[in-house]
């Protein structure tokens, strides 16, 4: 059943305490904060860090694209069409998700969710009967597909600068040219120290960006973690890549400390949360979530898959943009032994990426669970995080493929409970 949200929910708990747990037994802990719950490489997924999607199919709707996004407005979601936000579905099949991660628990991002999905279930029918059409068929089992990788220069042996416009590019070379070398440079990924401040164009939208001042960078540009880790390797991929949202990524879990007066303004405009002054509340008991048998049939008509995913980090290790190979093999190691402890309903096997067989590889990426080398000009590639690929990443999942973790993607752990069919 591809709409049981319940059930998925479920595991998705079960298998972020058995984390928890399982890091806890081994000496270690999780990466929290009172104020910005659960860390991680990017400001836009704290908190929870959770997001949960529907693959919904709605013919009727998909006639109204204004009118589907305004009833997920209502309920913060975010529907996604076939090319992305504000676009049609081909075949009317829509990626409907949560837009907030913190300030709310997880019960009741999740809960939104199903209200806003009921409604959209709801005015779905009513639209078709007005059209004098039948309910829509029940759907075909589809997958949802893990992201894909961005297709990059051939060239992707080297390091290599974006062409954003002639004059930036001309003072990015030279900044390239004149910085030191980085423990953490590896022979195709170089990490730029940035000098001044950048010379932005008007392509460059993040909120780091439009945060960053002339007074604020000297502040901070000699700033640096005691694993290495500065305001130049964070601000990397919001410099080479203009159109991101945030723009600057976070290395192990003192830089939410010691660059604080920039990410704070960063999680403020991204979240509308203030992290100064409000504090951040988990909630998994997915007990408490208002899900009945009446919308359990609907949502198995409509809904074709449910995934719930979130980020979860070790205290003590980097994080990928700031990691080392060795680093990243030590949380391979604690996340394997994680793995090997969970309760029997979570239990399967753990394939590190560099020893797949071709048919393995074939068969997870046709399922869509396996995570691809990021881009060079994508957000990880551009920050660093694939580096020295594919070493200390895998990926565990059980025989049904229905529980799943990422090892050292974009955090050292991304953990998804997900359901195919309806």
């Amino acid at each position: 059943n591809g709409g049981d949200i319940k059930g998925v929910f479920e595991r998705f708990c079960k298998l972020s305490n058995a984390i928890k747990g399982a890091a806890e037994g081994a000496g270690k802990k999780l990466m929290e904060d009172p104020h910005l719950g659960f860390l991680g490489t990017c400001p836009s997924n704290l908190g929870t860090g959770l997001r949960a999607s529907f693959m919904i199919v709605l013919p009727e709707l998909n006639k109204d694209v204004h009118k589907l996004e305004e009833i997920c407005a209502s309920f913060d979601l975010q529907p996604r069409g076939s090319s992305g936000e504000h676009s049609a579905a081909v075949g009317g099949k829509w990626d409907i998700s949560n837009k907030q991660r913190i300030g709310f628990t997880e019960v009741e991002l999740v809960q939104k969710m199903i209200d806003g999905v009921t409604k959209l279930i709801a005015l779905e029918e009513e639209m078709a009967a007005a059209a004098g059409g039948a309910p829509a068929a029940e759907a075909e089992p589809a997958a949802e597909a893990a992201p894909a990788a961005e297709a990059g220069p051939k060239d992707c042996g080297s390091f290599k600068l974006p062409e954003i416009d002639p004059a930036f590019d001309a003072w990015l070379h030279a900044q390239l040219m004149a910085s030191p070398p980085d423990v953490k440079d590896t022979d195709e990924f170089k990490y730029i120290t940035f000098t001044e401040m950048p010379p932005w164009t008007d392509k460059h939208k993040s909120l780091m960006r439009k945060t960053m001042t002339p007074e604020l960078f000297a502040q901070l540009k000699d700033v640096k973690s005691s694993t290495g880790y500065t305001l130049s390797n964070g601000m990397q991929a919001g410099v080479l890549r203009p159109h991101l949202g945030v723009g600057f990524t976070m290395g192990d879990e003192e830089c939410f400390t010691l660059f604080k007066d920039l990410i704070f303004p960063i999680v403020s405009g991204w979240h509308q949360f203030d992290p100064a002054t409000q504090v951040h509340k988990p909630d998994l008991n997915w007990e408490s979530l208002a899900f009945s048998e009446e919308q359990a049939g609907k949502f198995a008509q409509y809904v074709t898959s449910t995934r719930v995913r979130a980020a979860r980090n070790i205290s003590g290790f980097s994080l990928p943009a700031g990691s080392s190979v060795e680093e990243r093999l030590e949380v391979e190691t604690v996340l394997k032994q994680a793995f090997s402890s969970l309760p029997e309903e979570l239990q399967g096997s753990y394939f590190p990426l560099g020893e797949l067989t071709a048919e393995q590889e074939e068969e997870l990426q046709a399922g869509g669970f396996l995570f691809q080398k990021p881009g060079p000009m994508q957000l990880l590639g551009a920050a660093g995080a694939g580096r020295s690929w594919p070493d200390g990443r895998g990926i565990f999942h059980n025989p049904s493929n229905t529980v799943l973790c990422w090892c050292n993607e974009e955090d050292q752990c991304r953990i998804i409970a997900m359901e195919n069919g309806g």
